[in-house]
């Protein structure tokens, strides 16, 4: 017997809240590691996990997304604005230039665009539980734009790395 849309949808909504966690404890790791210029190898390779963490994260909120969209009925946009033009925003969001930002100053970001991600994931199922499904809706939104901007950190952290 297979599961419900709705059970699928929370225990992939849980699935990506305990990515967000993990990715991330790996980014803290990863932090601390930098600040104190030891064992960059250790942190690299906790960045890596971090990453796929993150990656995992954002696969199972889009399947959580798509499968509480399949009757059409819970697919009701937020009224709530949500960023947009993430990666064009960021700057201005977090005041940091990009030009230079140094891998510490990455590492240090990336763990709690994980952590408001899994906390909006975890906030998702209890709105559509009371029958909230705009306010749900604008939750995985969050969850999703936290979670690539955690990415996003990461990515220019390796860029730094590799100069």
């Amino acid at each position: 017997m297979g599961l419900s849309h709705e059970k699928m949808e929370l225990n992939h909504r849980a699935l990506a809240a305990v990515h967000h966690d993990q990715a991330a404890n790996y980014h803290h790791a990863v932090s601390i590691h930098f600040e104190s210029g030891k064992d960059y190898a250790h942190s690299s390779h906790q960045a890596i996990l971090a990453h796929g963490h993150s990656l995992k994260a954002l696969e199972y909120g889009r399947r959580a997304t798509a499968g509480s969209s399949v009757d059409g009925s819970k697919a009701v946009p937020s009224e709530q604005p949500c960023p947009s033009g993430l990666i064009t925003d960021l700057i201005k969001h977090e005041a940091i230039d990009a030009t230079a930002a140094t891998a510490v100053q990455h590492h240090r970001e990336a763990p709690s665009h994980s952590e408001k991600a899994a906390a909006h994931e975890w906030q998702a199922p209890s709105l559509e539980f009371v029958s909230d499904f705009s306010a749900a809706a604008h939750e995985a939104a969050m969850a999703e734009e936290h979670s690539e901007r955690s990415l996003f950190h990461r990515d220019e952290a390796a860029k730094h790395l590799s100069l």
